[in-house]
C-alpha cells in the first residue's frame, strides 16, 4: 500500500464529488459525481487517515457519463477515510468516508 502521490491542494472547480451514500457504512456505498468536459483521464483514490491508499479505481468513458459508482469495499477496516477525486492527476476534490 502506498502513500498518495497527488497534490491535494489543486482544484478543478468544475469536477466534485456530490454525494457519498450512505456514509456512515459497512463498506458498501455510492459515490456521485460531476466531471468537468475537458477531463481526459478520471480516477478515485481512497487513502487512510495515515494517507495511505487502501483502493485506487481508474474510471472509464462510460463512468463519466453515469456520474454514479458503486463500490464494495467491506474488506476494508472500521474507520475514516478520504475519497478523492483525481482528475489528469490533479486532486479535484476530496470527501471524508465513515466505515464502521
Amino acid at each position: 500500500v502506498s502513500q498518495s502521490r497527488y497534490d491535494n491542494t489543486a482544484k478543478n472547480e468544475k469536477s466534485i464529488i456530490t454525494n457519498v451514500s450512505p456514509n456512515p457504512n459497512d463498506g458498501k456505498f455510492k459515490i456521485k459525481f460531476n466531471i468537468s468536459e475537458n477531463v481526459r483521464n478520471s480516477s478515485f483514490e481512497i487513502t487512510d487517515a495515515n494517507g495511505k491508499q487502501q483502493f485506487f479505481i481508474k474510471l472509464s468513458p462510460n463512468d463519466f457519463y453515469s456520474r454514479t459508482i458503486s463500490l464494495n469495499l467491506v474488506d476494508l477496516k472500521p474507520g475514516i477515510y478520504n475519497i478523492s477525486l483525481i482528475t489528469d492527476g490533479i486532486s479535484s476534490d476530496m470527501k471524508k468516508l465513515l466505515i464502521q
